[in-house]
């Protein structure tokens, strides 16, 4: 037996002269014993108590006469407390019964005094203090696998499972009594099978590793990606361990498709750690701004910095997205060649499943153009407005005098025609700013409208306006739209339109509602105007449902436009059918907002 290199902790329990021998046997041998003395059993577990966790008591050894009470009662103690302490009993020669008795406590050892002396004590603590070490390494070994979220086998020379942990018999579907004594093909498909047999396991010699991917079958047919790792023993067998990364693949997968759609995205995409400091940028980024991505990689976004912003503007956007919010606004900067452009700019917060800020996205749109058009629009709007009103302010009243006082009167027809001219004009002028206003402000997706109160509403506006025209509403019980205040701005300029283009005496106007449930997009509402005038024109009605105009198709007017753009803002479309006998149907589409119709609404 090799000499063991730290000493044996060794507590004896008796008197003085079972100390004395002990020490005198122990000091034959030429391994190292250190003793600890304890006269009494309560000593002895007082010291043990004390000392046994932290590793500073290897075994026992006790007299069986002790004050007041005498070895097997210790030994029972011992036992109950330090199952694995290893712990021999030292008697008188000739005790067969105490022995007996010890063996039935669990005792490690039995010496008897006087005959099992010398080397032959110093040999048995070490060898038993030996085994209690290895069956606490065992035993810390068999804790962690089971313990283990790793699914970890042990396979015979045969391929048949002779130990599983509960990880990965769970991992299969499978109870660890049924796994084991299987061959482990069980869990496998006959293509990874086949693979295995012929490259993997022929190649695998006593001491080898392996590791791939492999694809696992559970008891319930479904198969799964796994980390696989196989080591072969010396008796030929096969150690396993295997892990689930079908979501790691997955989430591999969906990142590198993420990373592939921002990296050929239209818009600019740049990406920051918590401090702004820039660690990615998309090529769009770079053909936006003229910079290249190893040029600003390691800067802030100042880099883009144009100077028409103040410190406060900065200072509201950080403020913004470090409480965690969304930063939304347009903005100018300044290109790498000097260039000014305007961008739409959103900010996001990017967290860590504790809620921790740990990047920052931004994404930007180059609005230049748009902007410039929005601009141009803006000012044409404001000076054709302004000047039509005030040159067909001046042209009515032009025309009203000279109807006065022309005596011819083809001359004065002339005159009345440039008047009405002039008032359609206006009217067209002041519809243009209507829809101007209308579409100021953004739409709210859960904004709705209950669909009799329009109906009730439009009906009493109508019959105190067109008092001689005969209008009808029905069918909008208990319906609801998606929609806002400007959905009864279109409904009334859609039945303006059916009035006003009548020449039929009486004007008669139908307005219904109806749920449509016959999609599978979702439930809709539609509610249909219907008219006894002339029809709308073909090219009017191409107009809208092309939703562009032409020089050759246009409408003449805005009132289709703004019911089209209302509808539209809701996602909703306009229909255009004839009437029967006579006249139009205009139908407005839109998303219902109901629970009867829609369910989760």
């Amino acid at each position: 037996m090799e000499q063991r290199p730290d000493p044996v902790n060794t507590l004896v329990v008796g008197d003085r002269t079972t100390t004395e021998q002990v020490d005198a046997e122990l000091a034959r041998h030429t391994a190292s014993f250190t003793l600890m003395c304890a006269d009494t059993a309560a000593a002895a577990l007082d010291r043990l108590d004390n000392d046994h966790d932290n590793g500073s008591i290897d075994c026992v050894v006790s007299a069986y006469d002790l004050p007041g009470d005498d070895g097997i009662a210790l030994l029972h103690a011992v036992r109950e407390r330090y199952p694995d302490l290893p712990f021999v009993l030292r008697t008188d020669a000739g005790s067969e019964a105490v022995a007996s008795e010890a063996v039935s406590a669990g005792v490690t050892d039995y010496v008897r005094a006087g005959v099992d002396e010398g080397q032959s004590l110093a040999e048995r603590l070490i060898t038993h203090v030996e085994k209690a070490a290895e069956r606490r390494r065992e035993r810390r070994c068999s804790e962690a696998i089971e313990s283990t979220k790793e699914g970890i086998s042990i396979l015979d020379d045969d391929g048949r499972f002779v130990y599983v942990n509960e990880a990965y018999a769970s991992l299969y579907g499978y109870s660890r009594d049924e796994l084991l004594g299987e061959h482990w093909e069980l869990l496998h498909p006959e293509n990874y099978i086949e693979r295995m047999k012929e490259t993997v396991l022929p190649a695998l010699e006593p001491g080898d590793d392996w590791r791939g991917e492999t694809t696992g079958r559970r008891a319930d047919g479904t198969t799964f990606t796994e980390d696989h790792i196989l080591s072969r023993t010396a008796s030929g067998g096969l150690i396993c361990s295997v892990r689930d990364i079908s979501a790691s693949k997955e989430r591999e997968v969906a990142l590198r498709t993420f990373r592939e759609a921002v990296e050929q995205a239209g818009h600019a995409v740049l990406i920051t750690d918590p401090d702004g400091t820039i660690e990615y940028v998309n090529p769009a980024f770079e053909a936006d701004t003229g910079y290249s991505r190893k040029e600003v990689v390691g800067r802030t976004p100042s880099v883009l910095k144009s100077g028409k912003h103040d410190d406060s503007f900065y200072a509201a956007l950080w403020e913004t997205i470090l409480d965690g919010e969304l930063w939304e606004a347009e903005l100018i900067n300044r290109k790498r060649s000097g260039e000014l452009y305007r961008v739409r700019q959103t900010i996001a917060p990017i967290t860590d499943s504790s809620g921790e800020i740990t990047q920052f996205v931004g994404i930007e749109a180059e609005i230049t153009d748009e902007w410039l058009r929005r601009q141009r629009l803006d000012v044409l709007n404001r000076v054709l407005r302004h000047n039509v009103r005030n040159w067909m302010t001046v042209a009515k009243g032009n025309a009203s005098l000279l109807q006065e006082h022309l005596d011819d009167e083809r001359l004065r027809s002339y005159a009345a025609d440039i008047e009405t001219k002039a008032d359609d004009l206006l009217r067209v002028s002041e519809k243009a700013a209507t829809v101007r206003a209308l579409f100021e402000s953004d739409t709210d997706p859960e904004s709705t409208r209950a669909v009799s109160t329009l109906f009730a509403d439009l009906k009493r506006e109508f019959n105190e306006q067109y008092p001689d025209a005969e209008i009808s509403v029905g069918g909008a019980d208990d319906l609801v739209v998606r929609a806002d205040d400007r959905l009864k701005v279109a409904l009334r300029e859609a039945v303006d339109n059916a009035i006003v283009h009548n020449s039929r005496e009486p004007a008669v106007v139908s307005i219904s509602a109806t749920a449509d449930e016959a999609t599978t997009a979702g439930d809709w509402v539609e509610i249909d105007i219907a008219d006894n005038g002339p029809g709308i024109p073909t090219h009017e009605r191409e107009a809208i449902e092309s939703g562009k105009e032409t020089p050759l198709v246009h409408a003449t007017g805005l009132g289709l436009w703004l019911v089209y753009w209302v509808v539209a803002a809701f996602g909703g479309e306009v229909r255009f059918a004839e009437n029967d006998p006579r006249g139009s149907v205009v139908t407005l589409r839109l998303p219902a907002r109901n629970p009867e119709f829609t369910a989760g609404a």
